[in-house]
């Protein structure tokens, strides 16, 4: 198992790392940890920044929230 907080990058604000880390919580069972760590990064950027990926990276992203 990963311990979440050693997820944190040193770049990261308090409120992304809020976010993201929220949503590796909720998520961690679901995806192996090295998906669950790019798709936690996509999530921030889509959600804070308005940064697009491709629909595939998209779907799984809103997929893993919706479940």
């Amino acid at each position: 198992m990963v311990d979440i907080d050693s997820l944190r990058k040193h770049h990261e604000n308090p409120t992304e790392w809020r976010i993201r880390r929220e949503f590796l919580l909720q998520n961690k069972e679901k995806l192996d940890p090295e998906r669950l760590e790019c798709l936690s990064h996509c999530f921030i950027n889509a959600e804070l920044y308005g940064n697009g990926y491709p629909e595939k990276v998209m779907q799984v992203s809103n997929m893993v929230l919706e479940s």
